[in-house]
Parts: structure tokens; sequence; C-alpha cells
């Protein structure tokens, strides 16, 4: 993975020029080190200020697999109970309805809250949960289960690996014409590595 770095940049960079991104932030880390830490394009469009490791892009439901992660280590050390009901410890929550939703809900995908509106503002956010989570885009082999990742609204998604030791995040900064496209791209690169062969 030597080179890794300047591949996922060239692509990213390719994207960008071909105008099916405007802007994106990668993150590759395997066994906990950054082997490539990609930034590229715009951050917006109106004002064409480019993408910096401090920009905010809008993660969808790509925290989902670290959030689901952390509240089963929890559940399992007993620190919190699967039926917790959210709005206990996040008061907010229970608007439009959700005062009786549980922990357990979350993770099944039973909670029944819908996407955002979009006219939803960033004062709304506390009131709705946001993203769904189709499949993983395929690419890196991985055995079943070993797996687990999300995929955001927006295309941005991020994944882990734990028989290779890989995590991958690639963020975009908005709906654009190849919604998958570098997510997919991203993880075929990575695929076609060396070590993965």
């Amino acid at each position: 993975m030597a080179d890794l770095q300047a591949e996922v940049q060239a692509a990213a960079d390719d994207l960008v020029a071909g105008g099916s991104e405007t802007g994106l932030q990668i993150a590759v880390h395997r066994y906990g080190r950054v082997v490539a830490d990609v930034i590229t394009g715009v951050e917006d469009a109106g004002t064409a200020a480019p993408v910096s490791h401090g920009t905010l892009f809008y993660a969808a439901s790509t925290a989902k697999g670290v959030a689901a992660s952390l509240a089963h280590v929890l559940a399992e050390r007993g620190d919190i109970p699967y039926d917790l009901r959210l709005a206990s410890v996040w008061p907010e929550f229970a608007a439009c309805g959700k005062e009786r939703t549980t922990l357990r809900h979350v993770l099944m995908h039973t909670a029944g809250l819908p996407g955002l509106p979009r006219d939803t503002t960033v004062a709304d956010l506390s009131s709705w949960a946001f993203g769904y989570s189709p499949d993983r885009p395929g690419g890196v082999p991985s055995r079943r289960g070993s797996t687990f990742g999300m995929m955001g609204a927006n295309g941005s998604a991020a994944y882990a690996d734990i028989d290779s030791g890989l995590a991958v995040a690639v963020m975009r900064n908005g709906p654009a014409a190849g919604w998958l496209a570098a997510v997919t791209r991203i993880d075929r690169l990575i695929a076609g590595t060396e070590e993965y062969q």
C-alpha cells in the first residue's frame, strides 16, 4: 500500500475533474495507521473555496457503523440496556412522536424514523433521524459478517473490515451526478492492491 496515497489522490482528482464530484475527503486506515488521506475539489461550488481537512461535509448515515458498534459494546458490558428510551438521555428526540423509541428499535431499524424533509434546517436536526443504509458497495474481498459499514443519503460511505484491519471513509460534499462513483472507484482501487489479491 506504499503508493496507495498517490493512487487514491489521482482517482479523486479525476472524479472531480470529470464532473462526477465537486469535492471529496477520503481516509483509508489499515490496522489503525493512516495509509491514505486525500482532499480534492471545492467545498462549495458557489464560492469555489477549496476542500480542506477541516471542511465539514454532511455525513448522512456514515457514522451509523461506529455508533452501532459502540452501542453493542456498551450493552454487552452492561453499561446501557437495549430497552433504553432515547428520550431519557436526549429529551429533544421525543419530538414528533418518538418518545417511546428505544435503542433496540434504532439498532434493528424498526424505529419508524423518516428521512430528512428537504426543508429541514440545522436547528431542526434534533427532531429527526437521518439517512438510510443500503448495502456496502462491492470491492474489497471479505468474508460474510467481517465487514460493517453504512452509506449516507448523499452517497458518502464509511466501512471497516475486521479481517483485513481496513477502514475507509469517502465523504462527498453533496449530491452530484456520480452518486456512487467515488465510493465504488476507491473501493475497487483498494481491492486491486497487491495485499488483497
